[in-house]
């Protein structure tokens, strides 16, 4: 229970699976909140020892400092309780004291605990820790061999560089009584571990070896530690695993062990609000056998704050007839009695009201903050008793109804003052949809889709993002009607492709379907000209009075030389000489007619021949020159269209390897020119998919 700074709280339970179990019931009232608190408290084990009462204060003066301290007493014994800790970024110390005389009640009788670690980062990655651990009890099993004493003590130092790679150091003393009779072990041991990370993945293992000597029998002997461990999270999910190994002599109990132990831990959130967890432990060795549990959770939260909670323990190496799985079915609910008003507390209240008819909407679960209420059959909700502080008020989806969305999402925050109500109006209405498609439009591409592309959709401050499907389709529904700005946020596109438009806006009304189609088409590549000449082979260079226009022209990979103005042609009465065609960088022999002017360059495209359709020199050859670059550039230079560059490659695929690297020389076959076929687009696909060394 809860008024303004003062609380109560208190159960009492009783284990009903022990016969004979005693009644635990225990109470504590206080005042204070995060910064500081003061408290009294009481707890009766219910099985005839004296009952505790203690009290605890707690102070935290500045972020990531702290101390608490507890002073209890029942029947006379006294216990007390003292901590001190710090946890900054470059340091940080924590400092605990334990102090119980032998006739206080509970666990902690006759205990005395003296315990301190503390860290600190160094330059260069490095981070120092070190601890220390003293403790001595009367009883080591907590009220079940009674008159036996145990004292230990524990001291490590570690360095480690970049949480990568660790040292440590460890002496570890254990002497006291026991039925057996009186012993004392020191171990002292050296351990290495080494941990990569990566990608939400971590992997690592390490060894610890040293010697337990036994001071009461003089005896000195071996012992080993070694350890595996990994995880890996992604998505919805997160899977941990290890195995650990011990042999030797253990210093706990002095005897000889062969023993290996495994965990492994699984845990889901599919959604939001719902969670599993899988927890696997087991141990065995030669002479006690395996043993273990299986534990399993499903938890779900529901509105409102309620938890539905499904827990399952198995035993499968226990002995027959104790493998009885236990099962455990909680249902938590929150419940908020108010005690009295405060006068610095506020509220909040409101109606949800369906836009385009004017009517109220009833049963409809409205959320601020951890609060939950139903709206009224007026459509009337409201919210008291809110600290001061801004909060959002939500509509559940799902009482809303199907295909109903809020209109205004981003305008549903309200600040709460002290002592005032706000009123919030919710209006709904249809929802109305977006679906669409990411298109590839190249003649290499065959009309596929963009898959796993990031769509981002946009209205004012909300947002909202798909990722396209295989076939570069993806939908928003749900959506307030309004006006939206659908974006591609990230998409991985062919070489030399880009979106045909940045963004699309559409206006929905209220149940409108609205349609998009992105359409990502090749680059094209421009230079700009800024002088111009003629190449005329075997005749001198023509001059020009005035520098010809700049105008762009495709970039083919390296820079060409073309004429000013288009080339003269041949009329067709003058068709090409019967004799063979000279080689096309074979130079014009002298008293060549003037009248050739198309000769201006080694490769001529197959749409600039004669009226006829023949030429004096037929494309149907190539020969590489230096700095031709790559099958694209040539298909500029044969066809005009560099995305042609697969025929050049299918019909010379037994003289090249690749289509970027081209040896000087190389006399190339050049087809006809005509559309891609299913062949070629496969090849050119193929290539594009293929790693690169």
């Amino acid at each position: 229970v809860n008024a303004g700074p003062f609380w109560a709280e208190g159960f009492s339970a009783r284990n009903r699976f022990v016969p004979g179990a005693p009644r635990v019931t225990a109470g504590a009232v206080g005042v204070g909140g995060e910064a500081a608190s003061l408290s009294a408290n009481y707890a009766a084990a219910g099985d005839g020892s004296a009952a505790a009462a203690s009290l605890r204060g707690r102070v935290r003066p500045a972020p990531g400092f702290g101390a608490e301290a507890e002073l209890g007493t029942a029947a006379g014994a006294r216990a007390g309780y003292a901590r001190l800790y710090a946890s900054r970024p470059g340091f940080g110390f924590d400092l605990r004291r334990i102090q119980a005389d032998p006739g206080f009640p509970g666990e902690q009788r006759g205990r005395s605990l003296l315990q301190g670690t503390g860290y600190a980062r160094l330059p260069a990655g490095l981070r120092v820790h070190a601890g220390y651990e003293r403790e001595r009890r009367s009883d080591t099993l907590g009220l079940v061999v009674a008159g036996t004493r145990l004292a230990t003590s524990s001291a490590q130092a570690s360095v480690s560089f970049r949480e990568a790679l660790t040292v440590e150091r460890r002496v570890r003393t254990r002497d006291g009584e026991a039925a057996a009779g009186t012993f004392a072990r020191r171990a002292d041991s050296w351990a290495a571990s080494a941990t990569w990370r990566g990608r939400g993945t971590s992997f690592g293992g390490g060894a610890e070896v040293g010697t337990v000597d036994d001071r009461v029998a003089g005896a000195s002997s071996h012992f080993s530690r070694t350890w595996l461990r990994g995880g890996a999270s992604a998505g919805i999910g997160s899977l941990w695993a290890g195995v650990e190994r011990r042999t030797g002599t253990s210093v706990e109990t002095g005897a000889a062990q062969d023993r290996i132990t495994g965990a492994a831990s699984l845990q889901l959130q599919p959604a939001a609000g719902t969670r599993l967890s899988l927890l696997a432990q087991a141990a065995g060795d030669s002479a006690q056998g395996a043993d273990g549990t299986v534990d399993g959770t499903v938890e779900q939260r529901l509105p409102g704050g309620h938890t539905l909670r499904l827990r399952v323990r198995a035993f499968p190496w226990a002995e027959p007839g104790r493998r009885r799985p236990l099962v455990s079915l909680d249902y938590s609910i929150p419940l908020r009695v108010p005690v009295a008003r405060d006068r610095a507390s506020g509220g909040v209240s409101g109606r949800v009201v369906d836009e385009e008819t004017g009517r109220p909407v009833a049963d409809v679960l409205v959320r601020v903050g951890d609060r939950a209420v139903v709206t009224d059959g007026r459509g009337r909700w409201a919210v008291a008793g809110l600290a001061p502080g801004t909060y959002t008020v939500e509509v559940d989806p799902v009482s809303l109804g199907v295909e109903r969305a809020v209109m205004r999402p981003d305008a549903l925050k309200v600040d709460v003052a002290g002592g005032r109500e706000h009123m919030v109006e919710i209006g709904v209405s249809r929802a109305a949809r977006i679906e669409g498609r990411i298109l590839l439009t190249g003649p290499e591409d065959g009309g596929g889709g963009v898959g796993a592309a990031v769509v981002e959709l946009r209205r004012g401050d909300e947002r909202r993002r798909r990722v396209t499907d295989a076939e570069g389709r993806f939908l928003f529904s749900d959506l307030p009607p309004g006006e939206w700005t659908v974006t591609v946020a990230s998409a991985d596109l062919p070489p030399n492709h880009a979106l045909e438009r940045e963004s699309t806006t559409l206006t929905l009304a209220p149940g409108e379907h609205g349609r998009v189609e992105l359409r990502a088409v090749p680059r094209r590549r421009e230079l700009v000209m800024v002088s111009g000449g003629e190449l005329v082979l075997g005749a001198p260079p023509a001059r020009t009075a005035a520098p010809a226009p700049s105008r762009p022209v495709p970039l083919v990979g390296r820079l060409l030389s073309t004429p000013a103005s288009p080339p003269a042609r041949r009329p067709a009465a003058a068709p090409a000489p019967a004799a063979a065609p000279a080689s096309p960088r074979a130079p014009v022999a002298a008293g060549a007619p003037a009248e050739r002017p198309e000769l201006r360059a080694s490769a001529r495209p197959w749409r600039e021949r004669g009226e006829t359709g023949l030429s004096d020199w037929p494309n149907d050859s190539y020969v590489v020159q230096e700095g031709d670059g790559g099958l694209e550039a040539i298909a500029w230079l044969v066809y005009r269209d560099g995305a042609l560059w697969p025929k050049l490659w299918l019909a010379n695929r037994a003289a090249l390897r690749t289509p970027d690297r081209l040896p000087p020389g190389l006399e190339l076959v050049v087809p006809p020119p005509a559309p891609l076929t299913a062949a070629e687009r496969a090849a050119a696909r193929a290539w594009a998919a293929a790693p690169r060394r």
